[in-house]
């Protein structure tokens, strides 16, 4: 769902060398060879559009008709697995003895769509025996593709549309076979989410160029319209089901970049397992906190009250506000974190509780408490990290320019500083120095100076003249004496570290 040049480079590297080998030994033939087709009036854009809008309904049905036949198919208790296929098998014979053009990968039926050779009602037939076919095979656990179906199901009712605008509109317009052309690619964006590989790929299929503006137009309608009412593609549909969120990366990515011990809180409130409901009332009005940590007598966590647990046993105080004890209401299977743990590993054990603190524990096996943690820490973490990255990105051309110790406005109360290193952090890793700690200062990026090999993580800009060498920083670098620090922070923070270092 986002252009990363890293993957890119490795798409095209794989991609020619692919196409060379196959080339050089199947020769330079498109995988349809259609007659030629041409746009006869500029009207007919409207026409792509509509088939469009048609693909975008078609692919939504596809996309959530997999997932309604696998549905029942796990509904299915007395049967066991190994003999859903079986029935899955049945009802493709069923159809397939009535329509067997969809059996199989269907390439040898779709060559005559594109030709324009088959009547409408036909097309009809095949487009509702393919989709049902698909999703029944699928559904039940058998094994297929999802592509090939999308273009056979694409090309009916590209072929629909085009013979049903030819008996209709009155401007001259193209055969139904390139409608069929373009409803291949406008079904492959709708239903995958990837409309710019739909349209090289049926550029490629059919080395027709003169259908690529309908094609773009056919394959952007339907692939916006698709991602409207259904944000899961057909590939990506079955990882959403099992909580697997591939467009949460980048979130999760900058989560997990940081750790608990560097955001983690070492005030917290504990109490004995013994604390009678009275006992817990008054520090519930004394304390700032949220939530209570119940300790047995070695300090070892047992439990986590709540303030909204609190609350609910406060009718209760009269009665037996000695007798209800802190054991008796606590939650015995506490949600915890390790200091090493990640931030993305805090967020879905916050997920799953509405506690505003969770204790933190130290590496290892004890259960000792040393800490806690708090949602938004976690939500300040992130939003930082996530304005390094940016401004880092951003930067590095500015740092090559600016004088030692300058700084630069950002937002809020909030600056950028550029400062040289000082002798004192040289050799230990980020890690160990623990910046963020001791001084509540980001490093944004490291400059490590003209015609430096860098290090690990190391990215060279090319459109700096000096050529300079920048690295994001991480827990395991070591400053270098000569290297130079973009730092983030408050004013009045980030000015007196700056006096204090240089």
């Amino acid at each position: 769902g986002h252009f990363d040049s890293v993957a890119f480079g490795a798409v095209v590297i794989s991609s020619v060398t692919a196409t060379a080998v196959a080339r050089s030994f199947l020769g330079d033939t498109p995988a349809f060879k259609i007659p030629g087709f041409s746009m006869l009036s500029p009207w007919e854009m409207v026409i792509y559009a509509i088939l469009g809008l048609l693909t975008a309904a078609v692919a939504v049905v596809y996309i959530r008709g997999l997932a309604w036949f696998e549905d029942r198919f796990d509904a299915l208790k007395k049967i066991p697995d190994i003999f859903q296929p079986a029935i899955g098998g049945v009802g493709i014979a069923i159809i397939g003895l009535f329509l067997p053009q969809v059996m199989g990968v269907g390439y040898e039926t779709m060559l005559p769509m594109l030709s324009g050779h088959l009547a409408t009602g036909m097309l009809v037939m095949l487009l509702v025996a393919k989709l049902l076919a698909t999703t029944f095979t699928l559904g039940s656990g058998g094994s297929g593709g999802v592509f090939a179906p999308s273009l056979f199901m694409g090309a009916a009712l590209g072929g629909i549309v085009g013979s049903i605008a030819s008996d209709v509109v009155s401007f001259p317009i193209a055969s139904p076979g390139a409608y069929a052309v373009v409803g291949m690619g406008a079904m492959v964006a709708a239903a995958t989410h990837a409309p710019i590989t739909a349209i090289l790929i049926i550029f490629e299929m059919t080395g027709d160029y003169h259908v690529i503006l309908g094609l773009m137009i056919s394959c952007i309608v339907g692939n916006l319209v698709s991602q409207r009412v259904c944000p899961e593609s057909i590939y990506t549909i079955k990882l959403a089901r099992r909580g697997i969120k591939l467009h949460a990366g980048q979130e999760v990515n900058v989560l997990r970049q940081v750790k608990v011990r560097e955001i983690m809180r070492y005030d917290m409130e504990t109490v004995r397992q013994g604390a009678t409901l009275r006992e817990l009332v008054q520090r519930m009005v004394e304390s700032p906190h949220y939530e209570f940590f119940v300790v047995d007598a070695l300090g070892c966590l047992v439990g986590i009250i709540s303030v909204d647990d609190l609350r609910h046993a406060l009718p209760k105080v009269k009665e037996q506000g000695d007798r209800l004890l802190a054991d008796d209401l606590m939650s015995h299977q506490p949600i915890t974190v390790r200091a090493t743990d990640t931030l993305d590993q805090v967020m879905r054990c916050i997920g799953r509780r509405t506690y505003e603190e969770i204790p933190v524990l130290p590496e290892g096996t004890s259960m000792i408490p040393v800490g806690a943690i708090r949602r938004d820490d976690v939500i300040n973490a992130y939003n930082k990290e996530i304005l390094r990255v940016d401004l880092g990105g951003s930067l590095s051309q500015r740092m090559s320019d600016a004088a030692s110790g300058r700084l630069w406005e950002a937002v809020g109360g909030y600056v950028l500083g550029q400062v040289d290193v000082p002798a004192h952090l040289c050799g230990p890793t980020l890690a160990k120095l623990n910046l963020r700690k001791q001084f509540d200062i980001e490093i944004i990026l490291i400059d490590r100076g003209e015609g430096s090999a860098g290090g690990e993580g190391s990215t060279s800009d090319p459109s700096n003249a000096d050529d300079h060498r920048y690295v994001f920083p991480a827990g395991a670098t070591v400053l270098e004496p000569g290297e130079r620090l973009l730092i983030f922070g408050e004013r009045h923070k980030v000015k007196a570290l700056l006096n204090q270092w240089q």
